[in-house]
């Protein structure tokens, strides 16, 4: 049979494609492309390795448009380097190398999980393919060598040391080395050998081979009675992050206070008033405590330590601080298992403080009482302190300005009637109200004047806030949102403008018109959430104020 060209060349492309697709088949399924991935097989924790990733194309088909990605956990950090590169191509028994520089961080036999993924794909093939391959590292040692030393147990507020000994052991010199502390919010810090900041110590420069000691000074609040873990981690930024190279743990048994002290002050005070401060201590210890000493910090402007009464102890007013001590209460020297003991005092607060800016109100008088003494623990005399805080909120003040005028030209009223005040004619004022505020903004506040007998409200008002009369209580209402702490004395006081009409009565004569038979002003302390009231009284024809009329118009002609 006899096979004529153009059928002879279509079976040979048929048959190519076969071959072809017979080779790409074997080589999916059976791929001769290979991943090695080279590394130490363990390094010391901070200890910077070559991981070396090779990859070598052993099938008869060539490779394009490859990619390595290089995947670490998130204690291996890539150093100057970007996670993967491209091949763009790779022809058969051809293969590439790239060796990529990682430090590796952790503890002591923590496996780094490093892994290789290949995406590519064949000539003439759109499809994509991945193979992948990993390698473990082992954490043998650390490049720094860190230890810690403290005693395993101490009571809350007693002084608690902690020396941290670090040791380069590296032929690296560092020079931005810090110690990362982690603890719970009971740890306080009080010194160091060595600047801090926020739980951060900065060490700096450590050159290769050579040691350090640092000393913390600190404390523990609280009433005790558990196990504190405090997390030291020796370390260095890099690209922004703190890596952690070395890292101790710390657990500290804090024992139950057994000395007690509460501090019982008022929740809220008016300028001008005196708070009595009483300090309650308590031993719960099984054995004695002794030579007590109670301190108690008044800590703020406000307070007026000229109105200060104490009994059987003294106020430093430098320190600005009470003291109790054994030589003035007896009973301090010694105080038995379950027993408890009280002092107290009186301070006043001061009336008329004129505050300087807007942000200079929401006073909060800072009140600490402090106890110490010692106990046996363990067969050994220690220092034991236990303190409590409390904060007494300040109240406004309010001071109420109230005056009238005849003349009152700049407000465009004009008043009816004339001066001075004949029974049974009447005369038109205009009443001047305006509110200083010392210490705290005030919102919903209302003046409720109660007019006298033989004074009307005319309707005429000036000040942009909403008013209210009731003609059959005779009660004019002045309604306010808000009045800001410091007006009056920041900034002028707005002023409330409104006209009344008055007509004397026989019994008038020779007297002093009565205006307002009371006036009561109340609001809400935004600050306390206190209600604020106060009451006034007596309003009469001398509050007229008005530099166009002379003396004596206040008084009921005949």
């Amino acid at each position: 049979m006899k096979i004529n060209k153009k059928t002879l060349i279509f079976l040979l492309l048929i048959i190519s494609v076969i071959i072809t697709i017979f080779m790409v088949f074997n080589t999916i399924k059976k791929p001769n492309i290979q991943i090695k991935l080279s590394a130490p097989e363990s390094i010391k924790s901070g200890e910077v390795f070559d991981l070396q990733i090779v990859i070598e194309n052993k099938s008869n088909l060539n490779i394009k448009n490859a990619e390595v990605f290089l995947k670490t956990p998130n204690s291996v950090k890539l150093i100057d380097s970007d996670p993967s590169f491209e091949i763009e191509k790779l022809d058969s028994n051809e293969k590439v190398e790239k060796t990529f520089a990682l430090l590796g961080t952790g503890k002591e036999l923590q496996d780094l999980n490093l892994s290789a993924v290949l995406k590519y794909s064949p000539e003439n093939i759109k499809s994509y393919f991945e193979i992948k391959e990993d390698i473990d590292v082992i954490i043998r040692g650390n490049i720094f060598d860190l230890k810690l030393t403290a005693i395993s147990k101490t009571l809350p507020e007693n002084d608690f040391r902690v020396l941290v000994e670090y040791d380069n052991l590296s032929g690296k010199y560092f020079d931005n080395l810090n110690l990362h502390l982690q603890s719970s919010l009971n740890y306080n810090v009080i010194n160091s050998t060595i600047p801090f900041k926020d739980n951060s110590f900065y060490i700096g420069a450590l050159p290769k081979e050579t040691k350090g000691t640092l000393e913390i000074m600190s404390s523990f609040s609280g009433k005790g009675g558990n196990e504190e873990k405090l997390t030291f981690c020796l370390g260095y930024e890099h690209n922004g992050e703190f890596l952690c190279i070395a890292e101790k743990n710390l657990y500290v048994d804090v024992l139950e206070n057994p000395l007690e002290v509460n501090l019982s002050i008022p929740d809220n005070l008016n300028p001008g008033d005196t708070a009595k401060i009483v300090v309650t201590y308590k031993n719960n210890y099984t054995v004695p405590l002794s030579n007590l000493e109670l301190s108690i910090l008044l800590d703020h402007k406000l307070f007026d330590a000229s109105k200060i009464k104490i009994n059987n102890g003294y106020y430093n007013s430098y320190l600005k601080t009470v003291f109790f001590k054994p030589a003035n209460i007896p009973s301090l020297a010694r105080i038995s298992s379950g027993e408890q003991g009280q002092v107290s005092f009186e301070i006043g607060v001061k009336d008329n403080y004129i505050i300087k800016s807007y942000t200079d109100k929401n006073f909060s008088l800072n009140t600490k009482a402090f106890v110490q003494g010692n106990v046996v623990l363990d067969g050994k005399h220690q220092n034991i302190q236990a303190s409590d805080q409390q904060q007494i909120k300040l109240n406004t003040k309010v001071d109420f300005i109230n005056y009238m005028k005849f003349r009152d030209n700049e407000t465009g009223i004009i008043n009816c009637g004339s001066l001075p005040l004949k029974p049974n004619q009447e005369t038109c004022f205009t009443v001047h109200w305006a509110l200083k505020n010392y210490y705290n903004d005030l919102k919903n506040v209302k003046i409720i004047a109660k007019l006298s007998q033989g004074v009307t409200y005319t309707g005429r008002y000036i000040g942009g806030s909403d008013v209210e009369y009731n003609a059959d209580k005779q009660e004019f209402i002045l309604y306010l949102d808000s009045v800001k702490a410091g007006n009056g004395f920041i900034i002028k006081p707005d002023e409330f403008i409104f006209q009344i009409k008055t007509i004397p009565s026989t019994s008038d004569i020779d007297l002093p018109k009565s205006i307002f038979d009371s006036i009561n002003i109340e609001g809400i302390d935004t600050f306390t959430n206190e209600q604020i009231t106060f009451s006034l009284s007596g309003f009469n024809t001398n509050i007229l104020n008005d530099s166009s009329i002379l003396g004596g118009y206040n008084i009921v002609f005949e």
